[in-house]
């Protein structure tokens, strides 16, 4: 008698959570079915921009440097001087862009069936020296939810549980083009930047919030390379590119620029360091941010000849 109740027990749970993950699946088929699909200088979000079955020429994944390449239109410009259509990844803002987050997005455009001939990777050195960046709880506020998406946050994001937490109660959002971010700052060419010696050093230590710490910095460094052979085992071909910037030099960046060339030869990837290629602060909105003449610049000069 009671093997059968324990039986039935167990029935009746397997076939309550099997009812569960279809309504589930239902429910975020209809909001995937709903949600708006948009391009890269129209916002700041991601899921947005990727679609399903896609061929692109590059992906570039980074941080606010690399976001910059799409935003105000850039995006068309540089896709123009490039003869190439890419699709940027990158994530801007002074908590967003770590190693970890762009693994998950770049992992979530291949779920998708997506390709790219080229993985392009903007590296900042200061992801190895700032801790907070991994593990803050709001790297995808400004997704909107995909239950699909949530799959992949639980299969690579489950040290991060408060921001498992926040993206699950997406799943009640409702979202119109007016709730998507978009870049408010004009980043055109008129804007120039002006600097001062009180704007770097808030700027740098903004950025640099740690010190040199072994553990941490390798840490950073093997997720960096996981990343990387993401691409490479879809065929992609590896380009790393430390972006160019007016920010003061950080008396331990020399350990990234070293690790970077070692990895690179050691693994057949190629690196670029352009930390220090542009000085003229026109070509700047910011200190550590270029304007549109300064993208155009560096699009003709420095990345179209090596995304050959």
């Amino acid at each position: 008698m009671k093997q059968s109740m324990y039986r039935w027990y167990f029935l009746f749970f397997s076939f309550s959570i099997i009812l569960i993950f279809i309504s589930l699946m239902s429910f975020g088929t209809l909001l995937h079915s709903k949600d708006l699909r948009l391009n890269n200088w129209e916002t700041e979000s991601n899921l947005p921009v990727i679609g399903i079955n896609e061929q692109y020429d590059f992906v570039l994944l980074g941080s606010s440097h690399a976001r910059t390449l799409s935003r105000s239109n850039n995006h068309l410009r540089v896709e123009k001087i490039l003869g190439k259509k890419f699709l940027n990844l990158s994530q801007g803002g002074d908590k967003t862009g770590a190693v970890l987050d762009q693994q998950t997005y770049l992992n979530y455009f291949y779920q998708r069936g997506n390709s790219a001939k080229m993985l392009v990777y903007f590296v900042d050195p200061y992801i190895f020296f700032n801790k907070s960046l991994d593990y803050n709880a709001d790297p995808y506020l400004n997704e909107p939810f995909r239950l699909d998406f949530l799959s992949r946050l639980l299969i690579d994001r489950p040290k991060n549980p408060q921001a498992l937490e926040k993206y699950i109660k997406k799943i009640f959002e409702t979202r119109t083009i007016a709730h998507y971010p978009v870049f408010e700052k004009p980043l055109e060419s008129t804007i120039v930047a002006s600097i001062s010696a009180v704007d770097a050093k808030n700027r740098f230590n903004t950025l640099y919030k740690s010190s040199y710490n072994k553990n941490y910095f390798n840490n950073v460094l093997t997720a960096l390379i996981q990343t990387l052979n993401i691409g490479n085992k879809h065929n992609a071909k590896i380009i790393m590119i430390v972006p160019p910037t007016l920010l003061p030099e950080n008396e331990n960046d020399h350990y990234a620029y070293e690790s970077l060339n070692y990895e690179s030869k050691r693994m057949g990837f190629e690196y670029y360091n352009y930390s220090k290629a542009i000085r003229e602060k026109n070509l700047y909105y910011n200190i550590d941010h270029l304007n549109t003449e300064g993208v155009i610049f560096f699009t003709e000069t420095l990345l179209k000849p090596i995304l050959r």
